[in-house]
């Protein structure tokens, strides 16, 4: 008896050994359950097509690239990438060895600091709240279900209970909100919806969404287009399309930086994970020939099997096949990129003059570089979101874009003062895409007759007007009013009708009273009303009284002292405004694709008593001149 017990111990310690080592060969793996895999950016000098064609030969499909000037770009990749950039014979040079190591040593925001972040949140943009969460500044998972909770019970009248429009592959809701004035059921207003989080290394995609929402929420019946969009529009959010792999970083990252960018299914042996933005179909988007996904499981732009082989793209794909959304936005970061169709082909779709008619309107603000991948990005994709929003046979097409938030310097995992500011940066672009998603009447321009005037002089004001939207706008009226200093001849136009994307024009002329005060300018508000009084555009311009006091009047006949400048920008005598020089951002010869060059005032100007300052750039190249009215 004795003998057996022996026996049976050292069987069950030989059993426990094996699976121990099996465990530890696992965790050797950066492709399985449970490790984050290591990345690096790493510089690659690809001369031309052909080294990109090595490259993908090993497998690897880039995932961002940032062109520099010097013939290179960067990008971050995984250990397993790596080793294929190595295997193509591509010159390459690693910049940061562990973006772990890197994330880890940046500076965190003191509490000072968050206070006047949340401050000039309230001052700028009127919202409040606080969105910051524990994991490096970012929301977990279970952060923001509890913020779509709490604001549902502080805002019933304007978001819905969640709901889910599935559950993952580990069984995680697709959590998802309503929000209009109407919420608890659709209303049949255009549809829009705005999703994140679709890479599990993009939190800042989500967060911007929140912050979006709290933006409507706060200013509803106080802003007059904050509460035109939630009685108008019917809005809906999903701030986390990929709810494994976020709280896969956070499990294995709790402060924040995870890397994982994938779903979290089992392909085979120890690999895990699908590229939810390469799953798409349809079949001839997904399996384009322009190499925008990679068929290796290892891969971190993973294709899957087939176009919605994944439970989460699959549910995403029922959901926009229920509803009628006339535009989804699919946030994502890094690049500072508004992209639009077509990805799985190099070339422009039926709607083009669309797509970039709204990409204009929608980057005023933040300057976004908008195209196609090829035009920002560089490189081709294939089984990615918007192609198949935007045409596919089982629903109606939708204008679609993938907004990438931050620039190269704030990659996947920006620091915590910069969640705010970035988030700030698409309220503007947000708003123009709700508001165009239905009818939606603005001015493209508004010209006077001369620079500035004097007293008692008549003058004209010129306005082009368009109906930016998707659909048709009825009984619009166009309202301008002006204090006891101008007399306008007229001040309301009616229009029964305006087709969608198409405009017109109204000249008013004006009087100015005999009495002003010099260097002075005269305020005139413009509103633009649909539905006979709903108010879609307010703003206010001003008829200037005098020359002005110029603060700024550079022509660059001295050079670039007063500038400081990024590479690139200098000199130029080739063409100019006026003789003899001009300023030019690249006058020895074209830039690269997907560059930013920048021109900045070294010395900065005090404007803040100034209640009107005027920019006049003239161009061939640029003449700069700066000029303040008190």
């Amino acid at each position: 008896m004795q003998h057996f017990k022996k026996l049976f111990t050292l069987l069950t310690l030989t059993i426990m050994s094996l699976v121990l080592l099996g465990n530890s060969g696992s965790n050797s793996d950066n492709t399985t359950k449970n490790t984050n895999p290591k990345h690096s950016l790493v510089k690659v000098f690809a001369n031309g097509e052909q080294d990109m064609k090595r490259i993908m030969r090993e497998g690897l499909f880039f995932d961002h690239t940032d062109h520099m000037d010097g013939g290179y770009f960067e990008s971050w990749i995984s250990a397993d990438e790596l080793d294929m950039l190595r295997k193509s014979g591509v010159s390459y040079e690693i910049v940061i060895d562990d973006f772990e190591a890197y994330y880890n040593s940046l500076p965190e925001m003191t509490d000072a600091e968050i206070s006047m972040a949340l401050q000039k949140s309230e001052t700028d943009f009127n919202v409040s709240h606080n969105i910051y969460g524990t994991m490096g500044g970012y929301l977990t998972f279970d952060q923001v279900i509890n913020k779509l909770d709490s604001m549902r019970i502080e805002y019933p009248g304007l978001i819905s209970a969640k709901f889910s429009i599935g559950n993952s592959v580990e069984n995680k809701p697709q959590w998802t909100v309503r929000v209009s004035n109407s919420p608890n059921a659709p209303t049949g207003r255009p549809e829009v919806w705005f999703h994140s989080l679709i890479h599990a290394r993009e939190p800042e995609s989500m967060m911007q969404n929140i912050y979006f929402m709290y933006w409507l929420f706060e200013n509803y019946n106080t802003d007059p287009i904050a509460t035109y969009i939630l009685e108008n529009r019917e809005l809906y959010f999903t701030p986390v399309i990929n709810p494994d792999g976020y709280e896969y970083n956070r499990s294995t990252n709790p402060n924040g930086g995870g890397m994982w960018r994938k779903n979290r299914k089992l392909n085979s042996g120890t690999t895990y994970g699908v590229d939810l933005n390469r799953n798409f179909g349809t079949y001839e988007f997904w399996n384009s020939t322009n190499n925008g996904s990679s068929t290796s499981p290892s891969s971190d732009t993973y294709r899957g099997v087939a176009p919605f082989s994944e439970i989460e793209t699959a549910n995403m794909m029922n959901f926009v096949n229920s509803r009628n959304f006339k535009g989804i936005l699919s946030y994502h970061t890094y690049g500072n990129y508004l992209i639009r169709p077509w990805g799985y082909v190099d070339a422009p779709t039926p709607d083009e003059p669309v797509f970039q008619e709204f990409s204009q309107e929608m980057l005023i603000d933040n300057h976004f570089t908008m195209g196609r991948s090829n035009q920002t990005v560089a490189y081709g994709v294939r089984g990615v979101t918007d192609d198949w929003y935007y045409n596919d046979s089982g629903h109606a097409s939708a204008i679609a874009f993938t907004p990438e938030v931050g620039s190269s310097s704030d990659g996947f995992w920006p620091t915590q003062s910069r969640i705010l500011p970035l988030a700030q940066s698409t309220v503007r672009q947000n708003i123009h895409f709700a508001l165009a998603a239905g009818p939606y009447v603005a001015p493209n321009s508004i010209n006077l007759s001369k620079e500035n005037y004097v007293p008692g002089e008549q003058g004209t004001i010129k306005m082009k007007f368009r109906n930016k939207g998707l659909m048709n706008a009825s009984n619009v009226r166009i309202e301008l009013t002006a204090g006891q200093q101008l007399s306008l001849q007229t001040n309301l136009f009616s229009y029964p009708s305006i087709a969608s994307l198409t405009g017109d024009s109204i000249t008013v002329n004006f009087t100015l009273a005999t009495v002003i005060p010099n260097n002075s300018a005269v305020k005139v508000n413009l509103k633009i009303k649909q539905d006979n009084d709903k108010v879609v555009h307010t703003q206010d311009f001003y008829v200037p009284v005098g020359t002005g006091n110029v603060l700024v009047l550079d022509s660059a006949e001295n050079g670039m002292g007063r500038w400081t400048i990024s590479t690139g920008w200098n000199v130029t005598t080739s063409q100019s405004y006026s003789p003899n020089n001009s300023f030019a951002d690249s006058p020895t010869g074209n830039y690269s694709n997907s560059t930013n060059r920048t021109m900045t005032l070294t010395a900065a100007q005090n404007v803040t008593a100034a209640p009107v300052v005027f920019l006049a750039i003239g161009t061939s190249i640029i003449l700069m001149r700066l000029t303040m009215l008190m």
